[in-house]
């Protein structure tokens, strides 16, 4: 399962956006049948990617990001089009 090999966080600096950031993450998951997996962390430093991973999804089509991303960025984009720049849901 994608679930456990690839997560997703939101990095925080300070306590207050700690608890902006689960308040929201309660909120979201009444709209989700599935447990919210994203983990809530303290940011502690930044390290840059390995080179081969900049740009991933623009440089190159991977099976990962078709089978995985696109239909979540579809998603997004219909749901939130008139958040994205045009107000079409596609850049």
């Amino acid at each position: 399962m994608m679930r456990g090999k690839y997560r997703s966080a939101v990095y925080v600096f300070s306590e207050a956006q700690s608890t902006v950031a689960k308040d929201e993450l309660v909120r979201l998951q009444l709209e989700f049948d599935a447990q919210i997996v994203t983990k809530i962390m303290n940011f502690a430093s930044f390290k840059n990617s390995d080179e081969r991973f900049i740009n991933y999804y623009s440089n190159d089509s991977r099976p990962f990001c078709t089978t995985y991303i696109d239909p979540k960025l579809k998603l997004l984009r219909e749901q939130f089009a008139q958040n994205v720049r045009g107000g079409t849901g596609h850049q």
